[in-house]
């Protein structure tokens, strides 16, 4: 069956309409001293490296950071579902985040959110998964020298962020036990090189159909990988969340002024969430390199550390109105969106419900030109 314009017209409607995609970012602090640090061995007196431990200690990371926000966010659906409305569920949670990429000891996670809601909600849940894979370290690991700092980010796609799609290229195992000799080498190369060819055939077909670009990029925002093709994503949002995850500490989970605005936002709607207690605190605004063109950029963080330790105590002693009202927040999110137009917009979700201090289902006038212009680059004059 071939597809017809109308298929293609409703596929790229579906891809053009803006999405916002929560960005989450976990990142092991320790583990590169924990990769040079050496055991001593009692009979010899000699210290050699302890390889055992920190592999270890990765695995647990990048397995049991997934069980526990799986184990907190199934326990928020509950909660929800115990409510009796049977839309509750889907407005406050939506779909589950997915692993979008692991940069070493960082894995970072993505979610479509519908509405301000699900932000806040993905966010609170975060938090509770962190606190309970803490826990989990405590218990299994016993390593103090270990800690997580976290980052969240939001990006609007496809037009002020923008969607990459690549071929995967899985590599070859032998199938018949015999993974060394001349034989499994050539066999290996003859695997390689048929599949570059493949890959290079695939490339060479995404650059230039927009059908199948379309099939694969419908839905990208909630699915991970299709057919062995990869989706990736770039522009300023990406930017900004790698470069706000240098000012993530174990006890700072920072925030981008997208997040934390959705986070407010959903907040003082007077819908709560799974935590309704947290507290944000502002360092000031910092210049980051690349971002809004070289001005300040603010950077607000929710404490992560417990209430009595020694950080915590220590606030005391500082002149600091820390942490802030969460109007003054919105206020200040309201006046950057104006002060910093040239560079930055304010999220708009156009499924939220938008009963809210601001009519965030409202699509900025630029909107359609953009749109019309993505189209253009799809198909061509038509």
């Amino acid at each position: 069956m071939s597809i017809t314009d109308d298929d293609l017209e409703q596929k790229f409607v579906r891809f053009a309409e803006p999405k916002q995609i929560l960005f989450l970012s976990a990142d092991l602090v320790g583990s590169t001293a924990l990769k040079q640090k050496k055991r001593k061995q009692r009979k010899r007196n000699v210290h050699h490296p302890d390889t055992q431990e920190w592999a270890t200690t990765l695995q647990f990371f990048f397995t049991s950071l997934g069980h526990c926000f799986d184990k907190k966010w199934s326990e928020r659906k509950a909660h929800l579902l115990s409510l009796k409305d049977a839309t509750l569920v889907e407005k406050r949670l939506g779909t589950k985040p997915i692993l979008w990429k692991t940069i070493g000891d960082e894995l970072v996670y993505r979610k479509y959110v519908a509405n301000r809601h699900q932000a806040k909600e993905c966010i609170d849940i975060w938090i509770n998964a962190i606190q309970e894979l803490y826990k989990r370290f405590e218990k299994d690991l016993k390593n103090p020298e270990i800690s997580i700092k976290s980052t969240a980010w939001v990006g609007e796609f496809p037009i002020q962020n923008k969607v990459l799609v690549g071929v995967q290229f899985s590599g070859f195992s032998g199938q018949d036990g015999n993974n060394s000799g001349p034989e499994h080498n050539a066999k290996l190369e003859k695997a390689t090189s048929a599949e570059a060819a493949t890959r290079s055939q695939k490339a060479d077909q995404l650059g230039t159909s927009p059908a199948q670009l379309l099939d694969i990029l419908d839905g990208f925002e909630s699915n991970p990988v299709k057919n062995g093709v990869e989706i990736d994503f770039i522009g300023p949002a990406i930017d900004i969340g790698f470069r706000l995850t240098k000012k993530a500490t174990p006890r700072k989970f920072v925030l981008s002024i997208d997040a934390v605005f959705l986070y407010v936002l959903s907040e003082l709607s007077g819908d709560g969430g799974s935590l309704s207690n947290v507290k944000i605190n502002y360092d000031g605004s910092e210049i980051l390199q690349g971002v809004l063109g070289g001005l300040p950029y603010p950077i607000f963080w929710i404490d992560m550390s417990k209430s009595d330790s020694s950080e915590v105590i220590a606030d005391q002693f500082l002149f600091s109105k820390n942490p802030i009202d969460k109007n003054s927040i919105y206020k200040y999110c309201m006046k950057f969106y104006e002060e910093k137009l040239n560079y930055v917009d304010r999220p708009y979700i156009m499924t939220d419900d938008g009963v809210s201090k601001t009519l965030i289902n409202k699509l900025p006038k630029w909107y359609d030109i953009e749109r019309t212009r993505l189209k253009k680059d799809f198909f061509g004059p038509r």
